[in-house]
């Protein structure tokens, strides 16, 4: 079990230190405690004239967060130096990692996603006794002029709210347009991770890039140009196991996010046709495709109506709907031994899948900005 919960604050005035966190304190109960660690102030994203921070808090928590760590609030607001300041703890939207290096030239934008029924921060973490978030803990050392950010979505399998696919990709597609607005930006060099099914929401949102409605906009075609590798994460781009996770839904009532589970189950033809259009994309790319070797405990509900993993072994994403079966000169194929979960939780820099993430950013980054100027001006 963690122990410690990460949140974000957004709004932050320009002059902000991680001494303005104490400002929580006033939310505080008589007899609890603040119990900060892991403090950081970080650029807002898109760039504005505020920033934002990410600190954690050791358990147990204060009630004003805890109610954040288990849905009953969303936010809680405050004003500091003639801002308003927000604390979140979903991380919707684009968050930067950890500040690029000061006075250097950001190389590349790194972005981001998590899968299905997952948290934006968490599932980056390892399971371990230190709780490692590679994205801020080691990219800031091993990529420090790199933008790295997560994107958080609203992911909750149980939540009340309507969602598929295509609205997460236009939703993403709107928010990396004002992410890479300037000029610099949307030239800057663009690498995606995505995990399980924000691997599908990274793919389709290119698709859209390119075949949607909005297809001619010249900041969709910088950012098609721009986008040099992809490392995908257990994606299911040819379905998964959505059986258990389905019953799991239907016996707690909650019918909101069955029509998503459709459009991934094994068979889909929403995937099919998708993937399609994405494999035409693909030269433009350099893929790297990481794939689990362990099965993952399939979802049962227990007598109280939680879910647990708990139930028997199964491949939920098989290698079939994993690898794109494109030439090696355009997918690289990398087993992991892992299960699906686990796939994006690296303990410490020196474990090998870890070491595979850091050889293929680093491939990616090697490539001559000529490259990309070549393809920008075509």
């Amino acid at each position: 079990m963690a122990s410690k919960s990460v949140f974000r604050v957004i709004g932050l005035p320009e002059d902000a230190t991680v001494a303005d966190f104490k400002e929580l304190e006033q939310f505080l109960k008589k007899g609890e405690q603040l119990r900060l660690v892991d403090e950081a102030i970080v650029p807002s994203c898109p760039v504005r004239s505020t920033l934002s921070g990410i600190f954690g808090v050791l358990h147990p928590l204060p009630e004003f967060l805890e109610r954040m760590r288990n849905g009953t609030t969303t936010v809680v607001c405050f004003h500091l130096r003639g801002e308003d300041v927000a604390v979140d703890q979903n991380f919707y939207g684009f968050t930067q990692m950890y500040p690029t290096s000061p006075g250097t030239p950001i190389v590349a934008d790194i972005v981001a996603l998590a899968g299905l029924n997952s948290h934006a921060y968490d599932s980056w973490t390892a399971d371990s006794n230190l709780e490692r978030m590679w994205l801020r803990e080691f990219f800031s050392t091993d990529f420090p002029d790199c933008r790295t950010m997560i994107y958080g979505y609203n992911s909750n399998l149980k939540s009340r709210s309507i969602h598929n696919t295509l609205y997460h990709c236009q939703r993403f597609l709107k928010d990396l347009q004002d992410l890479r607005e300037s000029e610099q930006e949307s030239k800057r060099p663009l690498i995606f991770i995505g995990h399980g099914y924000g691997g599908i929401i990274v793919a389709h949102t290119l698709v859209q890039a390119r075949f949607g409605s909005l297809g001619n906009d010249n900041s969709l075609d910088c950012l098609l140009k721009a986008t040099c590798g992809i490392l995908f994460f257990g994606v299911p781009h040819r379905g998964m196991l959505v059986k258990s996770v389905v019953d799991a839904l239907m016996r707690g009532g909650h019918t909101g996010q069955l029509e998503l589970l459709k459009e991934i189950d094994q068979g889909s033809k929403t995937l099919e046709i998708e993937l399609r259009r994405f494999i035409d994309l693909c030269p433009l790319f350099k893929i790297y495709t990481f794939h689990q070797m362990l099965e993952t405990r399939s979802v049962v509900v227990q007598t109280d109506g939680a879910w647990s993993q708990a139930g028997v072994y199964e491949m939920a994403v098989q290698d079939k709907s994993a690898i794109l079966q494109l030439p090696e000169s355009l997918e690289v194929k990398i087993q992991v031994e892992s299960n699906h979960s686990d796939l994006v939780r690296f303990a410490t820099p020196s474990q090998r899948a870890y070491q595979d993430v850091y050889g293929c950013i680093k491939r990616l980054l090697s490539e001559p900005p000529t490259v990309i100027a070549t393809r920008l001006s075509m």
